[in-house]
């Protein structure tokens, strides 16, 4: 408390921040102020409790600064930053506001073009309006690390999965919609914008589907849909594929909780098609 004190005194806290780079120089002297007059204090300890601190300040501060959201992109996005650590909470409030998760269910991943806004309701215009001014502040960031995209993308991801538990409801989403996870890996591999929200999109999307798909070829369904996904996945040989292949392999292994050797003793009598050439041996280590 004394140290707390001592930061306010020095820095002029009033009670208030006028914006969220204020909160981040405050946290800053707050470990200063600490690591000078307690120098043997575990360093760990220290960082961990700021960054929790700072994460419940700029949550509380953007509550009253709702526009000003983007700020705290920018700031999680620095390199020497931390606080996707716990920015639980933060990226709730931000997914609320635009709405992403629902669009994402509605519209399973594809979210509408601002092209065709003219054809939309006003509430998806303003929405769109909001995806364009996220996609322009990502834009220049530029980084390169893309760690606000990766956050966003688990978070989605996740959040899907938990919506559904069910195996024959998980074996009739991807009945349902096997076309739309053709597509949007089309979508994706011809797509030239590098930073956007349709980007998260349409990732998240394809992860939980292959999610749901690893799931149920753990469980040895013989579902029809099966069969489709297979030979999909075995004829579409670009990178982007190769990418949802190895997360399904990974989700495989994972989930299972085996190793890939144990995996590819596994799977070499299942009619899994497009697996094979992926885990197969090379000559002379059979």
């Amino acid at each position: 408390l004394d140290v707390f004190k001592q930061a306010c005194s020095y820095g002029g806290f009033d009670a208030t921040f006028k914006t969220c780079d204020d909160i981040h120089r405050f946290i800053n002297l707050l470990q200063r102020i600490i690591s000078t007059n307690a120098p043997n204090i575990n360093e760990t300890v220290i960082q961990r409790t700021l960054l929790k601190l700072e994460s419940e300040f700029l949550k509380n501060w953007l509550v009253d600064h709702t526009d000003q959201y983007l700020d705290i992109i920018t700031l999680m996005s620095k390199s020497n930053n931390n606080l996707w650590q716990y920015s639980a909470k933060i990226f709730t409030y931000i997914d609320r506001k635009l709405q992403l998760l629902l669009m994402i269910q509605d519209f399973n991943g594809q979210l509408p073009s601002i092209e065709n806004s003219e054809k939309l309701d006003e509430n998806l215009r303003e929405l769109m309006d909001k995806y364009q001014q996220f996609d322009e502040h990502l834009q220049q960031l530029n980084d390169t690390s893309r760690k606000i995209e990766h956050i966003m993308v688990t978070r989605i991801h996740m959040h899907l999965i938990l919506s559904v538990n069910n195996k024959e409801i998980i074996e009739n989403i991807l009945q349902e919609h096997f076309n739309q996870f053709e597509e949007n890996i089309q979508i994706i591999q011809n797509k030239q914008k590098h930073y956007s929200l349709t980007l998260i999109s349409l990732i998240s999307w394809l992860k939980y589907y292959a999610q749901l798909y690893t799931f149920v070829l753990i469980n040895d369904s013989h579902h029809a849909i099966l069969e489709d996904i297979d030979k999909l996945l075995t004829r579409d040989d670009f990178l982007f594929c190769s990418t949802i292949k190895l997360f399904i392999i990974k989700q495989l292994c994972q989930m299972s909780h085996i190793t890939l050797n144990d995996f590819r003793d596994i799977i070499v009598n299942r009619h899994v098609t497009w697996i094979q050439p992926m885990i197969a041996l090379p000559t002379g280590q059979k």
